[in-house]
């Protein structure tokens, strides 16, 4: 299984030298315009299965969107935690709130009450659901196994498809269709899975584009030793 880890072009150094580590307690938040209830838990480092571009376009840090991939079986399976998010997403939606301004305020207010070590034989579960993930300690260099450089103002088709994809979801709108194919496209240059039940002549002429953008737009360093 492959993880990822979306950050800034200016950490790269930092995280081919030590590892992507955790939050230091009392730091600021990993995202641009973070509120206080979103700051990620001391001591974690989130990873991704299907998005790691959303959180690289969000956050701190100047340069290119930069995206690590991780090797799941390099690193310590007893590490792994469910992602507090998902946990009391789950828990909202059990609960019925509805979404809109009322879930948001719960959201807010509840976060911090969320123990994910409490729940730690789910990680595998909600990681599957949700996409996200948390690894306790440091994910050591030996589990980076290649990186992803974006300049997206050289891939202006997949910077459209981009911006549509967060829009839709800030509002709500489901995008797991294109999010799940968004690493083949970025680390292979494969956009096929990214349309998936897209009308015929839509897709050919966006995956013709893509392609032909990838290479121009998307720089890839193998990290295998």
């Amino acid at each position: 299984m492959l993880l990822y880890h979306g950050t800034k072009e200016d950490n790269l150094e930092e995280l081919l030298s030590a590892g992507i580590r955790p939050r230091m307690p009392g730091a600021d938040g990993n995202f641009t315009g973070t509120t206080s209830y979103l700051k990620s838990k001391d001591g974690v480092v989130y990873l991704a299965s299907w998005c790691p571009l959303q959180y690289a376009t969000m956050a701190k840090g100047a340069g290119r969107p930069l995206i690590l991939e991780v090797a799941f079986d390099r690193l310590c399976e007893t590490n792994m935690l469910p992602d507090e998010d998902m946990l009391l997403h789950e828990l909202l939606r059990a609960e019925g709130v509805p979404q809109g301004p009322e879930y948001l305020k719960a959201f807010a207010r509840r976060i911090n009450e969320m123990e994910p070590r409490l729940h730690r034989e789910r990680w595998r579960e909600l990681l599957d659901k949700g996409g996200s993930v948390a690894h306790e300690g440091v994910v050591p260099v030996a589990a980076l196994t290649r990186y992803a450089l974006l300049d997206l103002e050289k891939g202006p088709v997949f910077a459209e498809l981009v911006g549509a994809m967060l829009l839709r979801a800030r509002t709500g709108q489901s995008v797991r269709t294109i999010v799940c194919g968004l690493n083949d496209y970025i680390f292979e240059g494969n956009p096929a899975l990214m349309l998936d039940g897209m009308i015929t002549s839509q897709a050919e002429s966006l995956i013709a584009n893509l392609t032909t953008e990838w290479p121009s737009c998307i720089h890839i360093v193998n990290l295998e030793r």
